[in-house]
């Protein structure tokens, strides 16, 4: 896995972030085009989400491969984290690297869609879910920053990379244990509040969502 490598990327990148504040202002600048007016302190608190967000991904995908590997169908989901590392790791993908946080956050909403994806086609076939974190409020709200079309290629990107063999056959083998993966990952801003809590509690109101 080339979790390292992302994890230094994304730590780079939000260093250099925090200094210069151009995700503050590209996102002042695109919620203003929107019509919404951010005070300070909730243009600080949606910048503070975005960096929870990236930075939570090493962590998912960490979890995910130990959590595969000690069902022993780490085989299968490789392909899967293989994709993730290498589109988070192209600087010139949908949304370019050199935006500094903001680039990063297309390559963070792939790859938590994807295991949410995995999660939540799991749970259609068994009734339990995969995963016992809920990914989905805060990708909601990612993707709706993000916006279309970039959304939806991404979306697309997802759903191609699910339907790989490899990712079929990673479905299939999880009927053998019908369970669920202890995988447990504390927001890193907001600790064990859930996903839904953090949207509804701290951006709902703000009308991101």
């Amino acid at each position: 896995m080339k979790t390292s490598k992302i994890r230094k990327l994304i730590s780079r990148t939000l260093d250099e972030d925090k200094r210069s504040r151009n995700a503050e202002n590209i996102l002042q600048n695109d919620l203003q085009q929107r019509g919404l007016t951010f005070n300070q302190n909730q243009l600080n608190e949606l910048v503070e989400f975005l960096r929870a967000y990236v930075e939570n991904v090493p962590l998912l995908l960490e979890k995910l491969f130990d959590a595969a590997k000690k069902k022993g169908i780490a085989n299968q989901v490789s392909p899967m984290l293989n994709t993730v590392e290498e589109y988070f790791l192209e600087p010139n993908d949908f949304i370019p690297d050199y935006l500094g946080l903001i680039g990063l956050i297309d390559d963070a909403y792939l790859a938590q869609k994807l295991v949410q994806v995995l999660s939540d086609n799991y749970r259609q076939q068994t009734g339990i879910p995969l995963l016992n974190v809920d990914l989905s409020e805060g990708n909601n709200i990612i993707r709706n920053l993000i916006g279309e079309p970039i959304a939806g290629m991404l979306d697309a990107s997802v759903m191609n990379t699910v339907q790989m063999p490899s990712m079929q056959q990673f479905f299939q083998n999880l009927m053998n244990f019908q369970g669920m993966m202890p995988m447990s990952t504390p927001h890193p801003i907001y600790g064990n509040m859930s996903n839904s809590e953090i949207a509804d509690v701290r951006l709902g109101a703000m009308g991101v969502i």
